[in-house]
């Protein structure tokens, strides 16, 4: 066996190839660990009989050491041989019980390792099903509501397709056209958004995304964002930009419309009884004055032009 072993560490040393050296190497291991038990073994043997030797040597019977009832020496020496047989036997059993023993355990713990392994594995495997199962789930879930929309579509193409023969013939009926049309409009009308992300990387339930009109941030489950057309940061600034603008539009209109009032005052004709001849332009009692009027829209331009400073921004 040591013989064995010293040829393959020989072969180890001018191998080249890396399958037969981790093979060679395995077998070193595995010879080591037999010539280990071996001499262990043997050990066990030598410490037996050597222990035999001294029991039979001081062992004494009724004051009467053992040697002295024996006939001759040689009598005592062929007992004394057959006694250190026998302890040494007796050993041999007891370390290969031993030996088989630690084995058995060594086994049973690879098997529990390997068993182990199985469980971590099972577990990934587990989380992996119950991912795909809800990924599976939300997909469903998108294709029933996908189906209800293609469904809504091809119930409106039909009635614009009736609506279409039921007008003279000389009309173009373009349906592709209108279609397109159509589902541009349905796309415009939703409401835009940008800055679109993932709530959570890991679930995918939920989007984050930044409203187009107010640049509010808000949260979308997973199956309604086909409820919004997404657009990106730039187109979403330039909206909120013209809608300030228009509303700059408007309210200057509403300034440019003011009417004054034509106020009389003492000293002036119609002044006798303090009213104008005709009193439909009068300023109402309780009602804003004209510069406190002027004063407002001043104070809501203001605010408008701010705003729209910091989206063009």
């Amino acid at each position: 066996m040591i013989k064995e072993r010293d040829e393959k560490e020989a072969r180890l040393q001018t191998t080249s190839s890396t399958p037969e050296a981790n093979a060679l190497q395995d077998n070193i291991r595995v010879l080591n660990s037999q010539i280990a038990f071996k001499q262990s073994e043997l050990e066990n043997i030598a410490d037996a009989e050597e222990a035999a030797i001294v029991v039979a040597d001081t062992l004494e019977i009724e004051g009467i050491l053992l040697r002295d009832l024996f006939v001759s020496p040689t009598h005592y020496e062929f007992f004394l041989s057959w006694w250190k047989q026998t302890e040494g036997e007796k050993a041999a059993a007891t370390a290969a019980l031993e030996a088989s023993y630690k084995s058995e355990i060594a086994s049973q713990e690879d098997a529990i390792a390997e068993l182990e392994g199985f469980r971590v594995e099972a577990d990934r495997l587990g989380g992996l099903l119950a991912d795909m199962t809800a990924k599976r789930d939300a997909a469903g879930a998108e294709i029933i509501e996908l189906k209800q929309e293609v469904d809504r579509l091809t119930e409106d193409n039909e009635s614009l397709r009736k609506q279409l023969e039921s007008k003279p013939s000389s009309v173009p009926t373009n349906m592709t056209a209108n279609l397109a049309d159509l589902a541009k409009q349905i796309q415009a009308a939703k409401p835009g958004i940008y800055n679109k992300r993932w709530r959570d990387e890991n679930r995918k339930t939920h989007f984050i995304a930044t409203l187009s009109a107010t640049g509010e941030e808000i949260e979308i489950p997973y199956l309604e964002i086909g409820k919004y057309r997404e657009e990106s940061q730039e187109e979403a600034e330039r909206f909120r930009a013209e809608q300030a603008q228009a509303e700059l539009a408007r309210l200057a209109q509403e300034t440019h419309n003011v009417v004054v009032p034509d106020l009389q005052f003492p000293g002036e004709e119609g002044a006798a009884s303090g009213l104008d001849g005709d009193s439909s332009n009068a300023p109402v009692v309780g009602s804003p004055t004209l510069e406190e009027r002027v004063e407002a829209l001043e104070k809501r331009m203001a605010t408008i032009e701010r705003d729209s400073y910091k989206v063009a921004v």
